[in-house]
């Protein structure tokens, strides 16, 4: 699974890449929009672990979403407490322990793990994490 995750990342950023190459070669760009330089464009995704063995036939659902305020985390899975969710945080990364079966690994892109919210409504938990500003990653690191 973790080299069809890697394969599908490469091919993202190929494609981010030829669209870049595009517009320069092109000139289309120059006209009103800029393209992004290809930096902001590569991003690593998060990384989805589940420990098959303790999940007994009811592997979760989840997706993952990140937009320049937030990152949200929806996830179709058995109940659990608020207590089940626990939250590690270091330099590279915030992994999110979900259970005893699940592990959520977070490239830290400016994230504040002070401002994180979840919604655990039966069958379905949100964990919605806030960014920071750019000023305050900047300052931080």
């Amino acid at each position: 699974m973790k080299t069809s995750n890697d394969f599908e990342e490469a091919l993202m950023n190929i494609e981010a890449f030829c669209k870049v190459l595009v517009d320069k070669i092109s000139g289309v760009g120059k006209s009103r929009v800029k393209p992004e330089p290809i930096e902001r464009l590569l991003r690593k995704k998060a990384v989805v672990e589940v420990y098959r063995g303790d999940v007994e036939g009811r592997e979760p659902l989840i997706d993952f979403f990140e937009d320049e305020k937030q990152c949200k985390i929806l996830a179709l899975m058995w109940p659990l407490s608020n207590n089940d969710v626990v939250l590690n945080s270091n330099i590279d990364f915030t992994e999110i322990m979900i259970g005893k079966c699940l592990k959520i690994k977070i490239p830290n892109r400016a994230i504040d793990t002070n401002k994180i919210h979840i919604n655990n409504k039966s069958w379905t938990l949100e964990i919605i994490i806030e960014k920071t500003s750019p000023l305050m990653a900047c300052i931080s690191t």
